[in-house]
């Protein structure tokens, strides 16, 4: 990380994409000019957009090469999990990126800024696609990083990483035996955690300037994350002045690059996560005729054993920023992505359906339309507890025609939660079966030896 590069995983990728916005104020030599070179390339795209007479013509399918781009899995960065194999921008993408891109611009928006504002408005664009497109413009000039960094710190180069433009010798990664390349640390930004990868809110959160303007567009009395993606390119298409102030806040808005040190949103400490799935393993039996008692067992142990990584595998340390615990919000999302892991790392046919706190439920796992568990989250801080395991949760079992359901409690080990959480086991002993299964993962932070 000192000589200015990312130190990455090699065995699947870390949740961080290049943000091309990054580009304008990096000082990486091999990056110089490099935003221009972004700018004039997507100039072509719109130009040939522009000479278009009809969907799919000659220019029209110029337009998509342009924007279709494999991911580059030497940088070891986006959403795989088990691999560092991602998607990139295919076909498919690169002609909804079209469409999109001249939907816009006949509303009279030509901004080369539309294509890395894509995720705002095309369904199935994240700005993890948006970096492997950038990532791939980018390849000649970061395996020259790459070439630098290594001679810097003596790292030996065997494998041949090849470009359009020419042959670079850069180091093996040695899980998978393919070249590797490094990425500066400067150009990158967090991506959100599994689950809400292309929702509007997470991607234009990481903007400050870009969520100002939407809020200020949108008004007051609606939120961004409560608008589609469909629902907000209308407002812009309607609105095209909004979308051009937008554009010129993007443009002009210094943007800070990811706190590695700090490390907020816990992205380096993911990786530990991951590997902690890894090294302690779920078996979940699989089964080619899914029942309601097989997904309540599936759900109950993926919650049982989230329970005992956190206690004995100091994963709990990720629910807090300096001792005191992140939002309910995060350690919802927390546990889908381990959830997740978990179906992946499986090989599952079924696999857990959420909106991450913002639909009627935290977790559901689910096969075909009789077989469903839902799961509720609750930290133990919350001052509904109780109401969520006596009301809340039934009614959302009702809503999803559920009839099995299980609340996930995280208990932080505050003082303060100790008569909580007494009520709420005795409200579980009182209740009336059918009833949802309590499961209490124990969180709490244990003081590090040398405090002891």
């Amino acid at each position: 990380m000192k000589a200015g590069a990312f130190d990455a995983c090699l065995d699947f990728d870390a949740r961080m994409f290049i943000d091309p916005a990054m580009l304008a104020t990096s000082k990486c030599p091999e990056l110089k000019g490099a935003r221009s070179e972004i700018v004039v390339h997507f100039n072509k795209v719109i130009t040939l957009l522009e000479k278009s007479k009809t969907a799919n013509d000659k220019l029209w399918r110029a337009a998509e090469g342009l924007l279709a781009f494999p991911e580059v899995r030497e940088l070891c960065i986006g959403y795989a999990t088990s691999s560092t194999s991602g998607s990139g921008i295919g076909k498919g993408n690169a002609g909804r990126l079209v469409a999109g891109a001249k939907e816009i611009m006949d509303a009279g928006v030509s901004e080369p800024e539309i294509f890395e504002l894509a995720p705002l408005f095309e369904d199935g664009i994240g700005p993890d696609r948006i970096s492997d497109m950038i990532g791939g413009l980018l390849a000649d000039r970061l395996a020259r990083f790459t070439v630098r960094i290594c001679k810097e710190l003596k790292i030996p180069c065997k494998a041949n990483y090849t470009t359009k433009n020419g042959e670079y010798s850069v180091p093996v990664n040695p899980q998978n035996s393919r070249a590797l390349l490094m990425v500066p640390h400067e150009i990158l930004r967090e991506l959100p955690l599994a689950f809400d990868k292309y929702t509007i809110g997470d991607v234009c959160l990481h903007n400050k300037a870009v969520r100002e303007s939407l809020n200020e567009t949108i008004g007051k009395g609606w939120k961004v994350r409560q608008l589609s993606k469909q629902a907000l390119r209308e407002v812009f298409l309607n609105n095209p002045d909004a979308l051009r102030e937008l554009i010129d806040k993007y443009r002009n808005t210094p943007m800070l690059p990811y706190d590695f040190d700090k490390d907020p949103a816990s992205v380096i400490r993911w990786a530990w996560v991951q590997h902690v799935v890894d090294a302690v393993p779920l078996i979940l039996a699989k089964s080619k005729r899914w029942t309601l008692d097989d997904v309540h067992a599936i759900a109950l142990k993926i919650c049982n054993h989230f329970a005992r990584i956190l206690r004995d595998n100091g994963v709990n340390e990720l629910l807090f920023v300096n001792g005191k615990p992140r939002p309910e919000r995060y350690a919802q999302k927390f546990f889908l992505a381990v959830a997740d892991l978990y179906c992946t790392a499986n090989d599952l046919d079924i696999s857990p359906e959420s909106n991450a706190g913002r639909g009627p439920v935290d977790f559901k796992v689910s096969a075909g339309a009789n077989a469903k568990c839902v799961v509720e989250l609750k930290l133990s801080k919350n001052s509904k507890l109780i109401p969520g395991y006596e009301r809340q949760l039934p009614a959302y079992a009702i809503s999803e025609k559920a009839t099995r359901s299980i609340y996930l409690v995280i208990n932080l080990g505050r003082r303060s939660d100790r008569a909580p959480m007494k009520r709420l086991r005795e409200a579980v002993s009182h209740a009336v079966p059918p009833k949802p299964d309590l499961v209490v993962a124990e969180a709490k932070l244990r003081e590090s030896a040398s405090k002891l």
